[in-house]
């Protein structure tokens, strides 16, 4: 047994080696909108206020909230800044994941051979970490990440065991990844098409089969309902967490779906264009073709079982990036995950195919790479935000209008208003209503970031504007936003800055690297 745990051990290093040092070169970058925003959003979850977490409101479950609140105080403990030790416990996460799959695959192959494994975490690594792919950022994708690759590992321990802690232990990742992201239900995909298939080509009986489908259940609801009775505490209710998780979404789908068909397009391109240099649709493509007519795979009923379930989760993914509607690049890691284990199977039914498979990814991971090192643009976000840090006063409060937290997690202030990002505030706040309150009473902000003319049009039609217009003076211009200031303060002009410079890649934090994604 430990034998088998150091050879594991050993296959997956290669993997977990790649994500780390990645990561690692990137771990000052800027922050983004995400990371932001959820950083600011944990660290006030304990105050009070008319949100779901506190004085703020985000329509996401409280476990990724909780990840962002440990990192805020893995910060405070060890004396350094919330976004290094938000990336800190990112390469935790992502070694995590790597070592998860590299795990399922190997208990799938039921042999000594470790060279699956070591294929499947390699190619996890790359897409965890390369910035092509989009998994840079720690947000709710990669927070998932090791819980959908472990949530696989024990589902196939499941089946292959019959063990009640691991149907427990894969229920505990399911509920552990949809109260990170609410549409990470992988986990229940895998299990199911394992527990259905198994009863036909491994012989499982049905009423084993049955006893393990109730113990995941009842493995996600113990882990779900703890979490949520913690966040209660926290005066998060459970029933305001449903609300944000499911019915906002569905009201908010009108509000993508009025996103120009430009901008989706060009989204549509940019994941399209990365998940094919990603190889997916070339290892599932492979991975179909084995399945359909390996007698090697047909040999190994538990591998063509763990095949097909990895087929399935694969298509549950790109279905459920299609039906997200906004098409942004990290929805990718998602899918990651399963074409990792396709990797993996593949390399188990041919070592020649995958390793030519796994040699070309490596070359498009280090070309790409190395060609997003060639530019780097200003962070809108960071750059206005440090702006801000510097102009303002000890007690300044600042208002991103509409969405980019970057801007006032940079600025070290607060903001007013509930709601932080785009969506919610054009779902929940229709006719800024709420925006004009802030801006008027109680305690107004200083500053009021408008993202371009084309929201300030906006602002304009809902009386905003005017507000704006009366109480506030524009203070500069930085990478094409507006940035206004109180009348009442000290009038401050803001150098005007332009972020499609070209730099160079070595100039510090001020700077992020012009990669897709991030």
């Amino acid at each position: 047994m430990k034998r088998t745990a150091l050879a594991l051990a050993r296959a997956t290093a290669p993997g977990v080696l790649v994500a780390v040092v990645v990561r690692l070169f990137f771990l000052a970058a800027p922050v983004t909108p995400d990371e932001g925003g959820f950083l600011i959003v944990a660290k006030a979850w304990s105050q009070p206020g008319h949100g779901l977490y506190g004085p703020y409101w985000v329509d996401r479950p409280p476990g990724l909230i909780a990840v962002f609140r440990v990192a805020t105080t893995l910060g405070a403990r060890l004396g350094i800044d919330d976004l290094i030790a938000l990336r800190i416990v990112g390469v935790v996460l992502t070694a995590l994941a790597v070592v998860g799959v590299g795990v399922a695959v190997h208990r799938m192959t039921d042999r000594q051979e470790t060279r699956p494994a070591r294929s499947a975490a390699l190619v996890a690594g790359i897409l965890l970490s390369v910035p092509l792919f989009g998994a840079l950022p720690v947000n709710g994708e990669l927070v998932a990440a090791p819980l959908l690759a472990w949530g696989f590992a024990f589902s196939v321990e499941m089946v292959r065991s019959g063990r009640a802690w691991t149907a427990l232990a894969a229920g505990a990742c399911l509920g552990a990844s949809i109260l990170v992201k609410q549409n990470m239900i992988d986990v229940a995909v895998f299990a199911a098409i394992l527990l259905l298939l198994g009863m036909r080509w491994l012989l499982l009986p049905w009423r084993l089969a049955l006893r393990l489908a109730a113990l995941v259940a009842v493995g996600a609801l113990v882990l779900t309902s703890g979490v949520l009775g913690v966040a209660d505490a926290l005066d998060t209710e459970p029933l305001g967490v449903f609300n944000a998780m499911y019915p906002f979404r569905v009201a908010s789908a009108a509000i993508v779906s009025a996103l120009p068909w430009s901008t989706r397009l060009a989204r549509i391109d940019r994941i399209g264009t990365s998940a094919v240099l990603a190889l997916a649709p070339i290892f599932l493509g492979v991975l179909i073709v084995f399945v359909w007519r390996s007698r090697r795979l047909r040999r190994q009923p538990l591998l063509r079982v763990g095949a097909v379930a990895t087929l399935v989760a694969a298509l549950y993914a790109a279905l459920s990036i299609a039906l997200g509607g906004s098409f942004w690049i990290h929805y990718l890691v998602e899918l990651s995950l399963s074409v990792s284990v396709a990797a993996g199977i593949v390399t188990a039914v041919s070592r020649p195919t995958g390793r030519w498979l796994g040699a070309v990814l490596g070359v498009v991971a280090v070309i790409t790479t190395i060609g997003s090192l060639g530019f780097a643009t200003l962070s809108p976000g960071a750059t206005i935000g440090a702006q801000l840090r510097r102009a303002g006063g000890p007690h300044d409060s600042v208002v991103s209008l509409l969405g980019d937290p970057a801007v006032v997690q940079a600025s070290g202030m607060t903001s007013p208003y509930r709601y932080l990002w785009s969506l919610p505030s054009r779902t929940l706040d229709p006719d800024m209503s709420m925006l004009r309150d802030t801006l008027t009473h109680g305690r107004v902000p200083t500053w009021v970031v408008v993202r371009g003319d084309t929201t300030q049009a906006e602002l304009d039609a809902h009386g905003v504007g005017a507000i704006l217009k009366r109480d506030y003076r524009v203070a500069g211009h930085t990478c094409g936003r507006i940035i206004w200031q109180q009348r009442s303060r000290t009038p401050l002009t803001l150098a005007d800055i332009n972020c499609r410079l070209p730099l160079a890649p070595w100039i510090p934090t001020k700077v992020r690297l012009s990669i897709p994604g991030f």
